[in-house]
């Protein structure tokens, strides 16, 4: 686990689980989306553009690009890499 995470994001260690990398990049998802809202809120434009995207491959479930391209890479379910994409959205709107 980083120390930026345990340093900056503690909160969010209750979220990890004994599944070892599985729940460490949602994890780390959440705290990428936090930190990317610092530069989200610069530009209205950039934060709805990131928040729809991010919204529009949620809600379209199966046919998320983003979520499917994931779960090739990652060799895990779609479902998986979904709740990765939620967890950076949850992180983003936490600090906005």
């Amino acid at each position: 686990m980083s120390d930026f995470i345990i340093d900056h994001h503690s909160d969010l260690l209750e979220l990890l689980e004994e599944d070892g990398e599985l729940s460490q990049r949602i994890l780390s998802s959440r705290v990428l989306g936090r930190e990317a809202a610092k530069y989200l809120k610069q530009s209205k434009t950039l934060k709805n553009r990131t928040i729809a995207v991010l919204e529009n491959n949620i809600n379209n479930n199966y046919k998320s690009t983003i979520a499917k391209e994931w779960a090739v890479k990652l060799d895990q379910p779609l479902e998986y890499t979904l709740l990765i994409l939620e967890a950076f959205l949850a992180g983003i709107k936490e600090k906005l």
